[in-house]
């Protein structure tokens, strides 16, 4: 199934509007006071699926991903979230949410987080820094819908190309050709598909010479051809 012309223009619109902003210094360093600053090791859980939703993260550094599990038990990869975002659920006496899905850092996060008696001290003295974070908290409903268009569409390997592409920016490269992929295992994950199928999409992308090892200091990082990448997401 090929992504239209109109429908990929929308997604490119979606990347080069960038990762997350986030509240402005002054607001944030203003919010801030009133979180605590959280740090998670690789595969750390922020917050749990089924749990009680009666908090917030904001991801400072590091990636984020959320989990949830199927009914069949397997676990499917249903976002992906870098410094900027915020997540989570704020309490809500009337009535009480559980969390729809785990999150869990894909690496060395650091976060603020504020429980339910700091967001309401919060609300209270700093109303506008508050909405803010909220607003803040809406990106993570706009990439729920973008999600299922971006990875649910297409053919296997236009949609790695399409995770590529995402990968790039939000790990803030999206002005350069480097990128870090996730391991086949949680590119599967996410598109719904084997790691063995990710593994022989890559391993085409190389030989083709649209992903190449990159000799500088990152550890791990790929050099991919940007304009081939959009081609073959557009497939």
């Amino acid at each position: 199934m090929a992504v239209s012309s109109a429908a990929f223009r929308e997604l490119e619109a979606f990347h080069q509007r960038g990762r997350p902003t986030g509240l402005a210094p002054g607001r944030q360093a203003a919010t801030d006071e009133f979180g605590s600053i959280r740090r998670f090791a690789v595969d750390g859980m922020l917050f749990r699926e089924g749990a009680e939703a009666a908090s917030l993260f904001a991801i400072r550094e590091g990636l984020v991903k959320l989990v949830r599990h199927l009914p069949n038990g397997r676990a499917r990869i249903v976002g992906l979230h870098g410094p900027g975002a915020v997540l989570g659920s704020p309490a809500n006496d009337a009535a009480p949410a559980v969390n729809p899905h785990s999150a869990i850092a894909l690496g060395d996060v650091v976060a603020v987080s504020w429980q339910a008696g700091s967001l309401q001290r919060l609300r209270r003295e700093r109303p506008g820094s508050y909405i803010e974070l909220l607003e803040s908290l809406f990106g993570q409903v706009q990439q729920a819908d973008f999600w299922i268009t971006e990875f649910s569409t297409g053919c296997i390997r236009s949609r790695v190309a399409r995770l590529i592409l995402f990968l790039a920016r939000l790990r803030g490269a999206a002005t350069t050709e480097d990128v870090e992929l996730l391991t086949c295992q949680d590119m599967g994950d996410i598109l719904g598909v084997t790691p063995e199928s990710v593994s022989r999409v890559v391993a085409s992308l190389k030989r083709m010479g649209t992903l190449e090892a990159d000799a500088g200091p990152g550890h791990g990082q790929l050099r991919c051809d940007l304009a081939a990448l959009r081609r073959i997401a557009a497939d």
